[in-house]
């Protein structure tokens, strides 16, 4: 299987994108959720740099079809809703609707759309950002970057204008934490 080249060595990445990058490529498998995961991350921090190269890491896990393994299929549907944006965002109305209909036929959009998760990830954010945790503190913003983009992508139309604003606050906090872009 060919890795994207995006997740190849480069003198452009940060320490933090580097380190996320060795962790993605290390005996790379669909069936390893730590695989997985990783490269959802390096692709996630890419887009929260502004580098083009996270759309290259999104595309390359769009490859990925819905085996029944929502574990491993949690990061490509997010991978997904990236990819879905980027197209919306781009004028590309029928390609992020055909995306956005892959994602809803794999079922558990609408628990996700709940909110009650999103909830539970802003708290633990805000409680590790009070205690000072940093590790702690960018795994819960990363995840709640995550439920954002799918709840501006899949959920109500209404709801989309403060999402946007709390995704650019917990990008700038990322940024902040990780010392990259």
């Amino acid at each position: 299987m060919q890795l994207p080249d995006a997740l190849g060595i480069s003198d452009k990445d940060c320490k933090f994108i580097s380190t996320m990058k060795r962790a993605a490529v290390k005996e790379f498998a669909w069936t390893k959720i730590k695989c997985v995961r990783n490269t959802f991350l390096v692709g996630l921090h890419f887009y929260i740099c502004d580098d083009p190269r996270a759309q290259d890491v999104f595309s390359f896990l769009s490859k990925y079809e819905f085996a029944g393994n929502y574990d491993i299929w949690h990061f490509v549907e997010t991978a997904l809703v990236f990819r879905a944006r980027d197209f919306r965002l781009r004028g590309e109305d029928a390609n992020s609707n055909a995306t956005l209909q892959r994602i809803q036929k794999s079922g558990n959009v609408h628990t996700r759309l709940a909110g009650r998760l999103l909830d539970s990830i802003r708290r633990d954010a805000e409680n590790a950002r009070r205690l000072k945790i940093k590790k702690s503190e960018i795994g819960w913003l990363e995840s709640m970057c995550m439920e954002i983009i799918f709840n501006i992508e899949l959920g109500p139309l209404g709801d989309r204008v403060s999402f946007e604003v709390e995704l650019e606050k917990s990008i700038i906090r990322l940024r902040e934490l990780t010392g990259c872009c």
